[in-house]
This record gives structure tokens, sequence and C-alpha cells, in this order.
């Protein structure tokens, strides 16, 4: 064996030893945070009880998914959309697990969470994928281990987790960049394989990793042609692989099966802020920011104090050696093609995230001048605030490369020990009132889970849900998977509230059999309309909640209305 390839295999041991530290680092970061009591796989009063309804959201969706039975194409189910089906694709469920799970589900216990498992996992993923990137960079296995939990703490991530929890999947964007810093040196066998490996993981997980992985992967071919050592190595098959994989993958899923209302969907509905680097939202030290609009969370990128810090003496350092330098932009740019892609990369990603207006705080820099019908169009991905994730990737990463090649090392290690620290000074509030929050003892108590109740209505098989009310449809959703009981209506992230208002029109004019089917009301404004539908109503609970019944419900005072 040559001095060569005995250096390839050492290197590629001490990648493996190191993803495993930084997988290890990750999954400590985590139980530090979330603790172990979540993952439990019985216990989901911690997600049901959750303020935000997305993670119940997450979680019902993936038990009635997994509890259904198998159709064609492999994601539908229409336990919560009866009786139309829809893509478990369209409940932010994280589809490629659940259809794993799903296989083994006569093996699993009755409403089985698996997302405190996730969580633990995809942190351990990110401090592994986010060491190798660094040692891709720098030649430190120290470095790479210290700057690891930045990595795997970012803002964003505590943001999302557990509020998004499969968005919360960054190491996928860190795998991307790995594989764009890495690429130049792969077979084209090998390149096809890890796009399309890719494009499959993005749907799996979270279809709007797919645009933000796919720039990347584009990024990385313009490198190739930049670098210019082999005009046949750049080939449109890599490309070609990831978006038939992620195709693929979407209709196996199930995604083009149903079709569901994108109208009132228009990009740039939770665009990002350009003040999104460096404003805390108040979850850092430093005092967050007023933005322009409220939705402009979703484009939540602060770098944290101490990246904040490396990024301007990285800048610095590089203001002064292009001065001294003085060379043509051509020359800089054939000099350094990595650098190059990258500012590329950053630029489109930054573009896309504030489209179709750049503001600054509450200012308008440029204002909103794009067609409806061009927002309506790309619509499918409002949120693109969220495409600012992998631009601050790119500044983290590159600030440590820029200060540790032009840097003296005793001064790097100086500026990396002073920003790490103020990092996690920046990063510890955030995390202990997630700590704090995650800590406690949770207890959920369904409002229609009663003795008497279950007892009145065995024999009914269907929820018809009235009202567009998401705290109702979280608690239905979860009587009616305990109960084997469909429903309706959910709170799914594209609606087909036209099928289902139609469905309702029918009942109340008695086009519809009503037969084992339980109304459920939360507003009573509704009931006037429903007077000639031949029901029996009946007040039930506390709250106002009226249900009704093609047959009486012995037992239970019904409402008499003239």
């Amino acid at each position: 064996m040559n001095p060569a390839d005995k250096r390839t295999i050492q290197f590629r041991l001490s990648n493996d030893a190191l993803f495993i530290g930084g997988f290890i680092i990750g999954v400590l970061c985590f139980l530090f945070i979330y603790d172990r009591k979540i993952l439990d796989v019985t216990y989901s009063a911690w997600i049901l009880t959750s303020p935000d309804p997305d993670i119940s959201q997450h979680y019902l969706g993936a038990i009635h998914f997994m509890k259904s039975g198998w159709r064609f194409p492999v994601g539908l189910f229409d336990s919560l959309s009866y009786p139309d089906p829809m893509s478990v694709i369209w409940t932010d469920s994280i589809p490629g697990v659940c259809l794993i799970l799903k296989l083994f589900r006569s093996f699993l216990p009755q409403g089985f969470q698996f997302f405190g498992w996730y969580g633990l996992i995809s942190f351990g993923l990110t401090g592994g994928v986010s060491a190798v990137v660094i040692r891709t960079l720098i030649d430190s296995p120290l470095v790479s281990l210290l700057l690891s939990p930045v990595f795997v703490l970012s803002f964003p991530v505590l943001q999302l987790l557990y509020y998004h929890t499969a968005l919360a999947s960054h190491w996928l964007i860190l795998l991307a960049l790995l594989g764009f810093l890495q690429e130049s040196s792969w077979s084209l066998k090998k390149r096809v394989s890890f796009w399309s490996v890719l494009g499959m993981l993005c749907v799996m997980i979270h279809s709007y990793f797919l645009p933000m992985i796919g720039v990347i992967m584009l990024a990385g071919e313009f490198l190739l042609l930049l670098q210019g050592k082999n005009p046949l190595r750049v080939s449109p098959i890599p490309v070609a692989g990831f978006c038939i994989s992620g195709l693929f993958t979407l209709w196996i899923l199930g995604a083009f099966t149903t079709p569901v209302n994108h109208s009132g969907y228009m990009i740039g509905g939770f665009n990002a802020n350009l003040n999104t680097f460096w404003n805390s939202l108040g979850s850092g030290l430093l005092t967050g920011i007023e933005n322009k609009y409220g939705t402009q969370y979703e484009g939540f990128a602060y770098l944290g104090l101490g990246m904040l810090l490396m990024l301007i003496l990285a800048s610095l350092t590089l203001a002064v050696k292009a001065f001294r330098k003085k060379a043509p932009v051509k020359q800089l740019i054939l000099l350094h093609p990595t650098a190059f892609s990258i500012g590329c990369m950053f630029f489109v990603f930054l573009v896309i995230s504030v489209f179709p207006e750049a503001d600054l705080n509450t200012r308008t820099l440029i204002p909103d001048l794009v067609p409806n019908f061009i927002k309506s169009a790309l619509g499918v991905f409002r949120s693109n605030g969220r495409f600012i994730w992998p631009a601050m990737y790119l500044l983290m990463i590159s600030s440590v490369y820029v200060l540790y090649r032009y840097s003296a090392r005793l001064s790097f290690f100086i500026i990396l020990f002073i920003c790490v620290f103020l990092q996690f000074a920046d990063i510890f509030p955030y995390a202990k009132e997630k700590h704090s929050v995650y800590f406690a003892n949770r207890y959920y108590m369904n409002v229609f889970d009663q003795t008497a109740l279950n007892r009145l209505i065995q024999g009914y098989r269907h929820i018809v849900l009235v009202d567009d009310n998401v705290t109702a449809m979280m608690a239905c959703a979860d009587y009616a998977y305990r109960y084997d009981m469909t429903l309706n209506r959910f709170y799914f992230a594209r609606d087909i509230n036209d099928r289902i208002n139609e469905r309702l029109d029918r009942y109340r004019t008695g086009q519809e059999d009503k037969e084992g089917v339980l109304f459920i009301f939360y507003d009573r404004a509704q009931l006037s309309d429903w007077l000639e539908a031949g029901l029996h109503f009946y007040e039930y609970g506390s709250d106002g909640i009226v249900l009704g019944s093609e047959i009486p419900l012995f037992g239970l005072e019904e409402l008499i209305y003239e």
C-alpha cells in the first residue's frame, strides 16, 4: 500500500472517530436540556399539553397513520380526513420514521411516541456531521469537537425542537454542505448515490429541505465547473438523480394523490428579516429587535454572541487581506473557487429567504413588487424564511476557516476559546428555559374522555367536527385514535376545507347518511344552521360543547331549540 492510500485510510478512520465523538456530544447536549423522561415512548402528555399545537399535530398524525390500514401510495390514510385520504406528509410527522414504525406496529404500545428519541438522534447526528464538516476545512480534531456543540445548540434548532421536530433536522443541511466540500474527490457514481439518497431523506423528513439541499447540490456542480480540472466531471446525472429520487418519494408517500387547497398560500407570508443573524428575538443575551412582521420568526437565524464575534473578526481579516493584495475580482475567483461558490450560495439563500421584499427591522428597503400570481405559484414554500438556515451555517463554517487560515495558531485558539465561551453564555438562558419546560411532569386529560360518554356513544364510528377549531381538532383526534373512530377534519399543513364544507352541507340537508356519526359543535352559533338536520342536541361539559346525534343519547339532557 502506497503512502497516499495509507493517509486516506487514516483520514477516514479519524473522521469516523470524530463523528462518534461529535455524536456523543450531541446526545449529551440533548439530555442536558430535554431530560430522559421524554424518551419514554408511552409518555405523550408532554406533547398533548404543549401550548403550541404543531407538535400535537405531528404526534397525532403519526399515531393515526401508523394505526391505519395499508393502501397505495403507502403514505395515505383517512382516519383524520374521513372519507378522503390524505398523505402523512401533510401532518409534518416525519413520514420516513412513521413508515418504518408502521411495519412494526403490532409490537408497539398504544400511543407510541418517537419524537423524544428522534430529537436525541437528530442532536447526535448534528454533532457528528458538524465535527466532520469542520475537520474537512481544518485539520484539527480539537477545533472540530470544540465547535460541534455550537452547531448542535444553534438558536434555530433550539427554537424548533419541540415546536417543529422535523425542521430541527439541521444535520441534513450540514450533510449536504459536507458533500459540497468533498465531492470534487468523489467518483460520479458516489456523487449520484449521495445526492439521490439525500433527495429521498429530505422528503422522508420534511419537504422544505428539498430545495435547500438542491441549491447546495447545484453550488457543488458550479464549483466543479469553476475548478475546471476535468470538464467531464460536471454532469447532470447527480442533479437528475436528486430530482427523480425526491419526486418518486413524494409520489410513493401520496403527496400528489389528494388535491389540497393552495389558494391563499403565497410565498413570502413567513419571510426572513435582514436583521436575522443578530436578532435574538429575545432568546439570547442581546436584546431582541422588532421585525416588520410578526411572522418573520420563521426566518430566525440568530448566530449567537460568540459566532457574531467570530464573523466580525473573520470579515476584518478578509478585508485586510484583500486590501493588501489588490487582486482583480476575476483573479480572486480563479484562486478561490470554493470561496466564490460559497458566496454565491449564501447570496441565493439570502435572496430566497427575504423574498418578495427586503426588510431591515421595521423598515422596508426593497418593496414587494412581485405579482400575486407568481407568489401564489410558489406558495407551496410560503415559509421561505426557513431558507436562511443554510446561509447561517455558511457564515459559521466560513468564519472559522478564515480565522484558522489567516491567524497565528496561538491567536486563533485564544479567539476560539473566547468565542465558544461567549456562545455558551448566550445560549445558556435559552437552554435553561427549555430545560425547565421539559423537566416538568405533565398530565393530559381529554375533555371528551369520560366513562359516561364512552358508554353512551358505543357503536359510533365517525366524529364530524363542525367547527374549524384547532383545539377541538386535537382533542377529537386523540379521542378518535383511542376509541377506533374517524374524524372529518384536522390541522393539516394544507387544507381540504372545500370538501369538508361540501360534505357538511350534505349532512345538514339530509343527503349524507348520519348513522354512527357523532357531531361536535364548539361554536353554538353554528347550531342555528343545523336545526333542520334531524339531530338531537346535547350540552356536554362546562365549555359550551354541544353534541349532535341522529338517535337520542339517553342519559344526557336534550337541548330544545325553537
